[in-house]
């Protein structure tokens, strides 16, 4: 979609972080005597990403293993999924 409108995906992703600033940040923001810039602004809308420090459940190490074994099977140039019964500790 952004090469339909002409521009590149960084412009893209840096339109999508401006959008994302609440309203009244970003109007104070913007009115302020200092405003920021375009970049600054993209920052303020940066969505972080929430890193878990809980410790992982029962039978979450098998499940990556056990996922990465199945893959070879659910590719589409292989064929059909097969039906493989999935049992946790």
């Amino acid at each position: 979609m952004a090469n339909g409108a002409g521009i590149s995906e960084k412009q893209r992703v840096t339109a999508v972080r401006v959008a994302n600033v609440p309203d009244a940040e970003f109007d104070a923001a913007v009115e302020s005597d200092d405003p920021p810039t375009v970049t600054q602004l993209s920052e303020m809308g940066r969505k972080g990403r929430t890193i878990l420090t809980s410790p992982k459940p029962a039978g979450f190490a098998i499940a990556g293993p056990i996922g990465a074994s199945l893959l070879p099977s659910l590719r589409p140039d292989r064929g059909s999924a097969v039906n493989v019964p999935f049992a946790c500790e």
